[in-house]
């Protein structure tokens, strides 16, 4: 159920352009790109064989939209989740909804993905469902796209049983590594962090 849930939620993100544009404009292609420390390295994510010259295909909005009345979308969001099916373990980091859960969610998700990588596991976060509930939340979703949202945030919201003041920050997916994993380069903590106290 959960996996057919995050699949819902990344067909709703690659019709919402938005959303599309930001995926896209996080995607770091070369080797050049991924050495500055943002975004997201291609070489990181598990794609089939023609898999980053796809993307590189749909990265323009208007022909991604028109694939999409091809029904892309879905093909897209079934090679996002497949790795999930047949994942070992799901691990939800779930918590209140005001800014100190949120910030003890991250806390949570540090903690847990640094002593699951110390004991030789691998991590692959997915946001997409959380991205898409914060956005209903938000009123951002686009007037299309909000009855599939509402259903996702029911079916989460049943599955975990969230109370009225919970949500569900992040989905992990954990097992072994069956081959060495490219680990993503990062920007120095000083760039992205600053405590105020």
């Amino acid at each position: 159920m959960l996996v057919s849930t995050v699949r819902e939620a990344a067909e709703v993100r690659f019709r919402t352009r938005e959303l599309h544009e930001w995926l896209m404009d996080s995607l770091r292609f070369t080797s050049a790109e991924a050495e500055q420390g943002d975004g997201l390295d291609i070489e990181t994510v598990d794609l089939p064989p023609g898999g980053k010259a796809f993307l590189r295909l749909t990265r323009p909005w208007h022909r991604m939209a028109w694939l999409n009345q091809l029904g892309v979308y879905k093909g897209l969001a079934l090679a996002e989740t497949r790795l999930l099916k047949s994942s070992p373990v799901l691990a939800c980091i779930v918590g209140k909804t005001d800014w100190d859960g949120v910030v003890e969610a991250g806390r949570l998700l540090c903690a847990t993905w640094s002593s699951l990588n110390t004991e030789g596991l691998a991590v692959h976060p997915y946001y997409v469902v959380t991205d898409q509930l914060s956005r209903l939340k938000a009123n951002k979703v686009h007037p299309s796209m909000d009855n599939a949202v509402r259903r996702i945030d029911q079916t989460v919201r049943q599955l975990l049983e969230l109370g009225s003041d919970e949500q569900l920050h992040m989905i992990l997916r954990v097992g072994y590594p069956s081959k060495a994993p490219v680990r993503s380069r990062r920007l120095p903590l000083d760039l992205v962090y600053q405590d105020l106290s």
